[in-house]
């Protein structure tokens, strides 16, 4: 059998042949899509010589000197709000996920420790906002900002469901489709299941890069609102007739927007005020491939 074929049909044989090892063998070695939000610059070095981890030391010591704030206080500024950076390092493995639309959202924080250093300067540089630095959209602004000149890809990876496995548990995606499949349950559920658990971790030498997919950034109506420094009621009535352009997607029950599709409709004098705010010149409508 090839190990190109579907999970689905290695559990519906798994199940047929009450997960015999022969069978339980055969669906180790199953390929399967995988899919890693990431950005430009990584993807394009992923495709020439391979997965590797992101040091996250590394990403906070990049944003620390980029913006002239002491990785001390940067480190500092991470614990008090027990951020993953500090509590979750990572290291010697690379995420996944089963689906390429969850893919691009984490794409869009991607790498999250970048993400979260920029979140700690900025917080450091407004501590007036104290707890209720989430609420700020000029911090999301700012943040956003930042990583425009290395937009967020999606990287497709071959992987045996041998090879994925959950955080902290030896347990593998055959694992999944064994078990489930040995104790009556539906192939196609367990397809889901597989699909939509965040995270399945590999070793980078167990996975096989494919392509990568160019990514709009992401800009939800909040952070629109903001941008455009309309009112709530002019901006929503424009939102609702079209005016800010279509959503491109949702994720988690919210629409979200194409970053260069929606500031394509904000006015010059508008894209220089939000320049202003960030200290910094944007490329509003650039020619990403």
């Amino acid at each position: 059998m090839s190990t190109e074929a579907s999970p689905a049909a290695a559990s519906n044989q798994s199940r047929d042949s009450a997960g015999g090892d022969h069978t339980y063998s055969q669906l180790r070695a199953f390929t399967v899509s995988v899919f890693h939000g990431a950005r430009r610059s990584f993807a394009e070095e992923i495709s020439s010589v391979g997965f590797a981890p992101i040091s996250v030391a590394d990403q906070l010591q990049a944003v620390a000197v980029d913006h002239e704030v002491a990785l001390e206080v940067v480190l500092s500024d991470l614990k008090t709000h027990g951020r993953f950076a500090i509590l979750d390092p990572r290291p010697n493995s690379i995420y996944f996920v089963g689906d390429r639309d969850r893919a691009g959202s984490w794409a869009d924080r991607a790498p999250e420790a970048t993400w979260e250093a920029l979140w700690a300067v900025y917080r450091i540089r407004n501590p007036q906002l104290g707890d209720d630095w989430w609420q700020s959209d000029e911090g999301h602004w700012w943040v956003l900002a930042q990583r425009l000149a290395d937009p967020p890809v999606v990287v497709e990876a071959k992987a045996t469901l041998s090879a994925l496995s959950h955080r902290g548990s030896e347990s593998t995606a055959a694992d999944l489709f064994h078990d489930r499949s040995a104790a009556g349950g539906s192939v196609d559920d367990t397809f889901a299941l597989f699909l939509a658990i965040p995270e399945w971790m590999a070793d980078p030498r167990n996975v096989t890069y494919v392509g990568h997919q160019h990514l709009p950034a992401r800009v939800d109506p909040s952070l629109m609102r903001f941008m455009t420094g309309e009112e709530d009621d002019v901006f929503y009535g424009k939102l609702e007739a079209g005016h800010w352009g279509a959503p491109a997607g949702s994720h988690l029950g919210t629409d979200w927007y194409s970053f260069d599709d929606f500031c394509s409709r904000l006015s010059a004098a508008r894209q220089s005020e939000l320049e202003q705010i960030v200290g910094m010149t944007i490329t509003w409508n650039p020619d990403t491939p």
